[in-house]
């Protein structure tokens, strides 16, 4: 009898030990990107020369933000041809004349810079949008091409 009462109180002491371990961190859990984070963002856009996929969390002002990105490029013969992850802060970002553009963005693996375009939608700021332009705005890659890298549109 003895023994059994030992168990029961161990065990009502790892339950009280688990949920509170169990409540304390879930309590913490939340999706805050920053102060005051204005968009976020998701872009995933494919054609026969790359596809790419692009999450960031842009900032007021128009001068900061988060992103994630990854590419596939198939350019064939001379590259560059592959997959490659990157992340950081973009340079500025803003919406005017109906598109969202974001400056700044690592591509390749960091070898080369871009600007980023999407329309709005037509119902306003916030949705689907069919189309994305990527700009390179470096050029660091000898003999590839410098202006519209890679735009895509669609219905």
């Amino acid at each position: 009898m003895r023994r059994l009462r030992r168990i029961w109180i161990l065990l009502a002491g790892c339950l009280v030990v688990a949920a509170a371990l169990f409540f304390g961190t879930a309590a913490g859990a939340h999706a805050e990107y920053g102060p005051g984070a204005v968009y976020q963002v998701e872009i995933s856009a494919n054609a026969a020369t790359g596809s790419y996929w692009i999450w960031a969390e842009l900032d007021p002002g128009g001068t900061s933000g988060d992103y994630q990105e990854t590419d596939c490029i198939h350019l064939g013969r001379g590259g560059p041809n592959g997959a490659l992850h990157d992340s950081g802060s973009v340079s500025s970002w803003s919406v005017g004349g109906g598109t969202l553009t974001m400056t700044g963005v690592q591509i390749l693996g960091g070898l080369e810079t871009a600007t980023i375009s999407v329309p709005l939608p037509s119902t306003g700021t916030y949705g689907h949008s069919h189309g994305m332009t990527l700009t390179v705005t470096s050029a660091q890659l000898r003999g590839q091409p410098v202006t519209p890298l890679f735009s895509l549109w669609g219905v």
